[in-house]
């Protein structure tokens, strides 16, 4: 996933500006960003979870602001107790959503997101523009994660849902009415908060698929269903079976006795729970025959006494104080614990003991009392890096970081769209503190894992070269700045110093040219230094590899890399003058573009699977083009997966592949089918398959290689950008941040729209994943081939 320019972090904070003095960043989702356009406790719960594990939190407000700003506790309006528990670790930005103009703004902030949380009705979203579909066409691998009051397959999915109305549809005030008397309510906001630790868990889990995969999805958490299996887990009881055995519940809790026991000055939580536990109880209490006549032995026929064992029990905890109970039961390794107030709980040694209470200055609340985050990592620790928000507080950082000009956001909050920060002049201090939470210093990692820029299409930098090799200025004109916002995202610095060369290891003369001179216009104009783009072809990537190698590791000079160098060369060569893994650091995942199986418009077959079946039923090999060793392999997989005859024909280039098949010479051809897309819009080429994981938004007719029955046949082409691996890490990652910049403008996501391959925006560590992961499949395909190193 992406990873992007990390928050401010900080336990101090300017109350002008909500920046703070630069602190170790920590969490294991560290460099993950989030849309959250949740509200109330669940959403908020969940995003909170989210942003304590280091997550970068865009909590998008309406102009009033989330609804848990005036409930609870106040000290000002606003900023109420139960807002500042469940909101801390984010960053506000306060749009109109229901205006032209907000809506607009928020599809640019989706673009440079990883996930979207939100736990609004499904037709109020759908409203607002914002649903499942259409944030999916601005983010194709988009993670949404919504929480519903009921599952959207129901009659009840239009309902309101609130943690009232969710206790009671679930059957909880129900079942305390069976031992109260009447029905009640448990008190505490239980179902929210255990749907929003679900619908947090939900998010984490969908974020490990696409790590794995590269693909997004729609994750939907229902509270009455969540709820109901909730409170079911332990009460389906005898309806767990069918016929039912018995009736629901589980008598043990059920029974009155379950309760706190007396004592002679108050009450202790006590369970004796094994038969140790109560032979152990009885004895000490000089009572052994109660033992006997419970016979707690049998742990079935204690539970079948439950309610006069308890009554015996409260009747013997009478005769002692709390604390001589306390000791017993330490004694005799017996469950205890006293029954304690909400305000005793500041006072308990042992949470004192663990820094459960964490005291901090608020920048507008003054001193604050929170809990920490409670989950404990060895290696990624997470922490409070910034308290909760007040409204609007980030709108302005929030915003230059998609790319808005400092006059778009005054014209915005000038029409009403927009609310930000009140104006005002920060002190020295935290004027230092905003510089730094403007800036993304590496982790301690190394840039690895540091920040990750958006670049756009492979199409738009997979064949840009300038002419005979040399080197050639992506920009006509005389460096301009892109824009003063962009420019102050930078850490300073002397970086770049020189014109930075971009080494593309494919021949000149492609279309691709055009968008290679357009972002690296673009990259020139916000560093203030020529972009050039030097076209090094041959040895499939190993002379571009060599320029790279050979130059100083000072950021000047990069590499784009693909397929190619990266993942077929270690398996199809035997021995080579670099390690991909080892050499060379990914600074950004590009974009990929899946492999199109194509063939002639005028053949009678429309889908790979009739052209397979037609081979194998007639013995007739099938011929296929391919113009690389990545194409090869595809091929030889091709034919392992389907069991056909394929004989494979090598080309120098892609171009007379078509021209082959068009004139009936080849049966198919593997290529990049964002290449192949023209001649498919025309007529001229018709695709079969793609082995990406979802179908192509231009080409929705085109299946997938799994929608052909093939589900484990997946890969793509790709390209990355690399630096060498002894590139220091401040110079990285002001490379990367300038990409950020460049890419979150609104001409390069309009270019962008035009372009046949989707952005990957891999983060540094996502994409080392990513290409590992294809590098251990084309391993297999190749053993699975017989093929080996040349």
């Amino acid at each position: 996933m992406a990873e992007h320019p990390a928050p401010p972090v900080s336990t101090t904070t300017s109350a002008a500006a909500g920046s703070a003095e630069a602190a170790p960043r920590t969490g294991p989702l560290h460099g993950l960003r989030v849309l959250d356009l949740t509200a109330v406790v669940l959403g908020p719960l969940a995003t909170q979870i989210l942003g304590d594990m280091g997550a970068d939190i865009i909590k998008v407000e309406g102009l009033e602001g989330d609804l848990m700003r005036a409930n609870g506790v106040s000290r000002h309006a606003g900023m109420s107790s139960i807002f500042l528990a469940i909101n801390r670790n984010k960053r506000s930005v306060a749009i109109d959503l229901k205006s032209d103009e907000g809506r607009r703004t928020i599809e640019r902030l989706i673009a440079t997101v990883d996930i979207v949380v939100h736990n609004m009705r499904v037709p109020a979203i759908e409203r607002l523009g914002l649903g499942y579909e259409a944030v999916r066409a601005i983010k194709p691998d988009i993670v949404y994660c919504v929480a519903t009051g009921f599952g959207q397959d129901g009659p009840y999915r239009h309902k309101p849902a609130f943690d009232d109305i969710i206790q009671a549809a679930c059957g909880l005030a129900g079942l305390i009415g069976g031992i109260a008397g009447k029905p009640d309510y448990v008190p505490t906001l239980l179902a929210d908060k255990v749907c929003g630790i679900l619908l947090a868990n939900a998010v984490l889990a969908a974020t490990v698929h696409h790590a794995r995969t590269g693909q997004g999805q729609y994750v939907e958490v229902p509270m009455l269903e969540s709820m109901t299996a909730f409170t079911l887990a332990e009460h389906l009881g005898g309806l767990t079976f069918d016929p039912a055995t018995a009736p629901p519940g589980y008598a043990r809790i059920l029974g009155t006795g379950r309760k706190p026991a007396p004592t002679s000055d108050g009450y202790i939580a006590m369970l004796p729970y094994t038969a140790r536990h109560w032979e152990a109880f009885f004895e000490m209490a000089g009572r052994p025959e109660l033992a006997e006549k419970y016979q707690v032995a049998d742990r079935f026929a204690r539970n079948r006494h439950v309610a006069d064992l308890y009554r015996d029990m409260h009747a013997i905890t009478r005769q002692r104080t709390t604390a001589e109970w306390l000791r017993v039961c330490e004694e005799l390794d017996i469950p205890a614990s006293p029954v304690r107030g909400l305000a005793d709980l500041l006072d308990d040694e042992h949470l004192q003991a663990v820094g459960l209470f964490e005291h901090s200055e608020h920048p507008t609340e003054g001193a604050i009392r929170a809990v920490r985050p409670t989950t404990l990592f060895s290696e990624t620790p997470a922490a409070v890096r910034r308290p909760a928000p007040t409204l609007g507080q980030d709108t302005d950082d929030i915003l230059r970081e998609a790319g808005l000009s400092d006059a778009q956001i005054r014209a915005l909050k000038d029409k009403g769209v927009l609310r930000g920060a009140p104006a005002a002049t920060p002190t020295a201090a935290s004027a230092s503190a905003s510089a730094a939470s403007s800036a993304s210093a590496p982790s301690s990692s190394g840039a690895r894992r540091g920040a990750l820029g958006r670049l756009a299409s492979l199409a738009a930098l997979a064949g840009a070269a300038a002419l005979g090799g040399r080197s050639s200025p992506a920009r006509a004109q005389s460096p301009q700045p892109l824009s003063p916002t962009a420019i102050r995202a930078l850490p300073p610095g002397d970086f770049p110093g020189k014109p930075i060369r971009i080494i593309v290891p494919f021949a000149a003369g492609s279309g691709s040219d055009t968008g290679s001179r357009f972002y690296g216009e673009q990259l020139s104009r916000l560093l203030g230094q020529p972009v050039l783009v030097e076209n090094r072809p041959g040895g499939s990537g190993l002379v571009a590899i060599q320029a790279v190698k050979s130059a100083p590791a000072d950021g000047h000079t990069i590499m784009l890399a693909s397929n190619s160098p990266m993942t077929v060369n270690p398996v199809v060569m035997k021995s080579l003058p670099y390690d991909p893994f080892k050499d060379f650091r990914p600074v950004v995942g590009i974009a990929r573009g899946a492999v199109g199986f194509i063939t002639s418009g005028q053949s009678p077959y429309k889908t790979i699977r009739e052209i397979v079946d037609d081979s194998r039923r007639t013995g007739r090999p099938l011929t296929i083009g391919t113009y690389s060793a990545g194409y090869q392999l595809v091929a030889a997989w091709l034919q392992t997966v389907t069991g056909a005859q394929i004989t494979n024909v090598a080309y120098k280039g892609g171009a007379q592949i078509f021209t082959d098949l068009i004139g009936g010479q080849l049966d198919l051809g593997a290529v990049d089918f964002g290449g192949a897309a023209p001649m498919v819009k025309d007529g001229r080429i018709r695709a079969l398959a793609m082995t990406a994981d979802r179908r192509h938004r231009d080409f929705p007719d085109v299946p997938t290689m799994r929608d052909s029955g093939y589900p484990d046949f997946e890969t793509y082409v790709w390209s990355s950008l690399y630096v060498r691996a002894e590139t220091p890490d401040d110079i990285t990652t002001k490379l990367v941040e300038a990409m950020q910049a460049v890419m979150a403008s609104a001409e390069s996501r309009d270019y962008m729209a035009t372009q046949p391959a989707e952005p990957m925006a891999y983060r540094p560590d996502a994409m080392e994943r990513f290409q590992r992961a294809e590098f251990e499949r084309f391993k297999r395909v190749a053993a699975a081939a017989n093929i080996q190193p040349q």
